[in-house]
């Protein structure tokens, strides 16, 4: 429970200075200062000495009415009339011509003018400007001039009204008669404009304070009779009543604290009947009890400005004297409050609070005990409704093995009925290929460990099948550590592992344990950087027509198979199959910061792969395979795509052209594995390579740098890719005849290196002929 104080409401009693009174007699004094009075009592003139007197002595009459006011709802009549005459008066000592309250209405959004009688004006203003709009902003007063609907400067001053530290409307007073607005009238605004204020709020007339006391008082009806008392109510109804008869009061309550609203409530007090009443934590004699820790006691409520008249309005009850005391539970934080209102001989005395502080002790003894007894009523009562919700099995057993509780998931799992399971032992439940159960039920309960035994398998003999789950032993203790027994949680993993299996047809490992834990969170449409591998086997059209239909798909299933261990064991996962083709995603559905550094992986070891699979073909007179593989990177969009019957979790994207392209290429180069720029400046740990060219390949706009990895050729020489390089660099320089030696050299040293080859044709083309515009870029088709 907080201690902080909550803020004070509008709807408070004004505190004990804004007095009537003192107002009346600053009005009479600011008034007979004025010239005209000043010029009477001198004997300058003797016109009418007394006019303005009798009008300021209402005045006195309106604060004795005030004053005497019975707090019931028709109270606003009465203070409407001191509402004008306040006005008046301050008109007549200031002698200013207008005198108008605009107070806001925030539940609409306008404001709206009181007139000198105290009643609303029908006329709603939508805003405020000029003087008016910045005291209500900031609340210091102001003076100035106003323009009229004539275009007239009329000299007028505002000051705030506020309750409790807060602006609610502005005093608009303007056109004094005899000389200019001075510091004087200013200062009689300001000691007037609480107490207009205080009066408005006290009448009813603005409508966020009758909205603020409606929801910080409530009465709520209740249904239950006397019998449904729980025994903390009745244990405090009796205490309550020890309370008001030795107190000698004529009636009480005990209020407690609601945390979760912050607010007190009481039941059953006398004038509500079967009813609750609610109020705000700090409101009222016995929220100032509650807040401050500390005995209330006071001998006229009505007099008191703590005091919160909701109950009387509500009953026709008359509050004259209250005591009040906090009530503390065992941890010295407050729970309540108790409440004794009108001792019927004299007044409470300091006597009567030591009793009270002492009965409203044995109230938070009472309530702690209560609300520990309640909680563990309904805490037993969620923890057995929690268990037998759960989707995982659970079976409890005492220190005799005896089952105590067995819930609907474990009876599912085991094909146990739960009534006739509780009260049996374990042995007799789980005997014959079961009976591993009980031994390791008796270890844990001897040892106290905790266990877990993954991947264990129950015997279901009715239905001659077993069934797989992952089973954790928890030794069960109190508070005190004493061993209870232990409690049995099977999770049943069948379907997980039929799904895995299935899964395991499609993706790698890494990608199914990720979508095991979170099953949609990769699979919706999403935009992220994906690495595409494409692989072609070479020469397969001649292939196929050698081997014919049967031959062809034994054929691509076994090489199939070969590639997609490769791919999904470096976290890759095979997006489709295209004839011969494969494509393949790094980073899809779930990216890495190593997928690029997987493809080109995944693509050395699929030759790696391919080596084994051709000498096993050879050895069975089979022809061999080639193939080539090119490796693109680039964002493009993933998700499932197709139609409600049929979908496909596949990627789209100019990336994918691009590493189709690339793959296309390998045949023009004689390459074996051609990756983009982009791939090689991501790899963190680049294999054994060189840079074919700069090339912009159908379909593409943006050139890019081909990398062939050449990591799986040993018989490629470092000299042969050190003058291929050192070639490609003269070639982009545009120095063709350094190039074309380099290139040649490239060529000597590997025979049948078809990429220095080409660029050797390229290069004697471009000394034939220069071209016009050099950029070094080649477009490839």
């Amino acid at each position: 429970m907080s201690d902080a104080r909550p803020p004070a409401p509008l709807h408070a009693p004004p505190p004990a200075e804004f007095d009537m009174t003192q107002l009346a007699e600053r009005l009479i004094e600011h008034r007979l200062s004025q010239p005209d009075m000043v010029r009477v009592l001198a004997g300058q003139a003797l016109q009418q000495p007394t006019a303005p007197i009798p009008l300021l002595l209402d005045i006195f009459r309106a604060a004795a009415r005030v004053h005497a006011l019975h707090p019931r709802p028709d109270r606003r009549v009465a203070t409407d009339g001191a509402i004008g005459i306040v006005v008046a008066g301050l008109n007549s000592a200031i002698g200013t011509g207008w005198c108008r309250l605009i107070f806001a209405d925030p539940p609409h959004g306008d404001f709206f003018v009181l007139r000198g009688n105290g009643s609303i004006d029908e006329k709603k203003l939508p805003g405020l400007s000029g003087l008016a709009a910045a005291v209500f902003a900031d609340g210091k007063g102001r003076r100035g001039l106003l323009e009229s609907c004539a275009q007239e400067k009329r000299q007028a001053f505002c000051v705030a009204l506020r309750r409790h530290g807060r602006v609610v409307g502005v005093l608009e007073l303007g056109d004094k008669a005899t000389g200019d607005l001075n510091a004087a009238d200013i200062a009689l605004a300001e000691v007037a404009a609480p107490c207009l204020a205080a009066l408005v709020a006290g009448g009813g007339l603005l409508p966020q304070i009758e909205d603020e006391r409606r929801a910080s008082f409530r009465i709520i009806e209740q249904q239950e009779s006397i019998d449904d008392l729980s025994g903390r109510d009745l244990i405090l109804s009796k205490i309550l009543a020890v309370a008001i008869d030795v107190l000698d009061a004529d009636r009480g309550a005990i209020f407690l604290y609601d945390p979760a609203t912050r607010e007190l409530y009481a039941r059953r007090i006398d004038g509500i009947g079967n009813s609750e009443i609610r109020i705000d934590a700090g409101l009222g004699l016995i929220g100032s009890a509650f807040q401050g820790g500390e005995t209330v006691n006071v001998a006229d409520a009505y007099h008191d400005p703590r005091f919160h008249p909701g109950l009387d309005w509500n009953t026709g009850y008359r509050t004259r004297s209250v005591l009040c005391a906090p009530v503390f539970g065992n941890d010295g934080k407050r729970v309540g409050a108790v409440q004794l209102l009108n001792k019927r001989r004299g007044n409470f005395t300091a006597a009567d609070e030591r009793r009270l502080r002492g009965l409203a002790s044995q109230m938070g003894v009472t309530i702690d005990y209560a609300t520990l007894f309640e909680q563990t009523l309904s805490l037993k009562s969620y923890n057995e409704s929690m268990l037998r919700s759960l989707s995982n099995g659970v079976v409890t057993v005492d220190l005799n093995h005896v089952v105590t509780f067995i819930n609907q998931a474990a009876s599912r799992i085991l094909r146990l009925d739960d009534d006739a399971a509780v009260g049996r032992r374990l042995g007799d439940i789980f005997d014959g290929l079961n009976g591993w159960v009980a031994p390791a039920v008796e270890e844990v309960s001897d040892d106290g460990i905790e266990r877990l035994l993954p991947n264990s398998e129950f015997y279901i003999e009715q239905d001659d099948t077993w069934v797989a789950a992952n089973l954790t032993l928890i030794p069960l203790r109190d508070a005190k550590q004493t061993p209870l027994g232990t409690m049995i949680v099977i999770e049943d993993v069948q379907r997980e592992k039929e799904l895995r299996r299935t899964m395991s047809r499609y993706l790698s490992n890494e990608v199914i344990d990720r979508l095991m834990i979170d099953t949609g969170g990769g699979l919706g449409g999403s935009s992220h950087a994906v690495t595409i591998l494409f692989s072609d086997i070479r020469g397969f059209t001649t292939l196929t027509e050698r081997l014919g239909a049967g031959d062809t798909v034994s054929m691509l299933n076994e090489y199939f198979s070969f590639m997609e261990d490769v791919v999904t064991n470096h976290s890759g996962m095979i997006d489709k199959y295209i004839g011969d083709a494969i494509m393949a995603l790094f980073g899809s559905p779930f990216p890495s910061d190593n997928d690029a550094g997987n493809a080109v992986r995944a693509a050395i070891d699929m030759f790696q792969a391919l080596r084994l699979l051709n000498a096993r073909r050879v050895a069975e007179n089979k022809a061999a395979i080639r193939i080539g593989v090119g490796i693109g990177t680039g964002v493009v969009v993933t998700g499932n795509i197709g139609s409600p019957k049929r979908m496909d979790f596949t990627v789209i994207g100019d990336p994918v052209n691009l590493a189709s392209r690339i793959e296309s290429a390998t045949k023009t180069y004689g390459a074996d594995i051609l990756v983009c720029g982009t791939t090689w400046a991501q790899l963190k740990s680049p294999p054994r390579a060189r840079r074919l060219d700069v090339v912009r390949l159908r379909g593409q706009t943006r050139p890019t740098d081909l990398w062939e990895i050449v990591e799986h050729r040993p018989e490629l020489a470092g000299r042969a890719v050190e003058a291929y390089e050192q070639g490609l660099g003269a070639y982009l320089a545009g120095e063709w005849a350094d190039a074309l030696r380099l290139f040649e050299t490239a060529g000597t040293i590997r025979l049948g290196d078809k990429a220095a080859q080409l660029m050797v044709t390229r290069c004697r083309r471009f000394l034939a002929h220069r071209p016009d515009a050099w950029d070094g870029v080649a477009d490839l088709d």
